[in-house]
């Protein structure tokens, strides 16, 4: 009911802001990275609050650049005082997993954010979630991992993030910070679930952490795309399709975000909360341990997969 009555509220929110007025920049460059801003420039909250009560900071994946993800940001800040920003900390490379460099550029951002982003005038009151997509979120974990960054967060962020220690008998440090991550329950774009927002939830253990497990039914995309690919606008370039095969993941990522930005603040992440009203997504919190999916690949790719989720990361 609860999850119901949520999903009826900010919807009935979303469609109220027809004159949402999205404020976006081309491109920043900074010295190792750029990047993009959004943010709804119709936003009117109670009084004294800004665009820019918080701030949400996204790495790119595998190969991506920032012009990929209007879609997702232009969800994570419609109607909201929230600014989105998406980063590359490896322009011009395929490779994104690098943590010193994540936490170069977005330190840099950061700590001259009203310079880069003019609607910051202030902190963000709220606070900053830092993460990623893929290799993007994978090189974010690294930087939280390593404590590599100069600000405070209020949480991560990861959907499907990858490329990142993940083994126990490497001792692989936690993410110690609150966690909200995105994923699917079969291997799509040669992503391997267990490796990926599935890790990164175990590597949150002690700290407040939600998953949500979109369910999957994937024959071949491994080869082709698929899932994986949903949260950019048309999919991965050149690497995966598939970037509309879960049209509906933009939006409902960007309510999780403020839920959690909400959780963060008042410091209660009670499950019932997080609830979507989608019968293929799977939620786990707190102390819940990951279910395997009920549906496998299909038998004649399932030695591949087998292969590649055995492969420490």
């Amino acid at each position: 009911m609860l999850a119901k009555l949520f999903h009826l509220v900010t919807t009935a929110l979303l469609a109220t802001a027809t004159s949402a007025e999205i404020v976006s920049n081309r491109e920043t460059k900074l010295a190792g990275g750029t990047f993009r801003y959004f943010y709804d420039d119709s936003f009117s909250g109670t009084p004294g609050s800004s665009p820019c009560d918080s701030v949400v900071i996204s790495i790119v994946g595998t190969a991506m650049t920032i012009g990929a993800y209007e879609e997702l940001a232009t969800s994570i800040v419609t109607g909201r005082g929230t600014v989105a920003i998406i980063m590359d900390n490896n322009p011009h490379n395929i490779q994104k997993q690098n943590g010193g460099k994540a936490a170069k550029v977005a330190n840099a951002i950061v700590e001259h954010l009203s310079k880069h982003v003019p609607i910051c005038d202030r902190p963000p009151s709220k606070g900053i979630l830092f993460g990623g997509h893929s290799a993007g979120g994978g090189g974010a974990v690294i930087a939280i991992q390593k404590n590599l960054l100069e600000f405070k967060l209020a949480g991560f962020i990861g959907m499907s993030p990858y490329g990142f220690p993940i083994q126990k008998e490497k001792k692989a440090p936690g993410i110690d910070v609150p966690a909200l991550l995105w994923d699917f329950s079969l291997m799509s774009c040669g992503v391997c679930p267990s490796s990926a927002a599935e890790a990164a939830y175990k590597l949150s253990e002690g700290f407040p952490r939600v998953f949500y497990q979109v369910q999957t039914n994937n024959t071949i995309d491994f080869i082709f795309g698929g899932d994986h690919c949903s949260y950019t606008d048309k999919g991965c370039f050149r690497m995966c399709g598939g970037g509309k095969r879960k049209n509906w993941i933009h939006k409902d990522i960007g309510e999780t975000i403020h839920v959690f930005f909400a959780a963060t603040q008042s410091g209660n992440f009670e499950k019932s909360q997080f609830d979507i009203v989608r019968d293929d997504v799977v939620l786990y919190t707190g102390k819940e341990e990951v279910v395997k999916p009920a549906k496998k690949e299909a038998w004649f790719i399932r030695p591949f997969v087998n292969l590649v989720c055995l492969v420490p990361t």
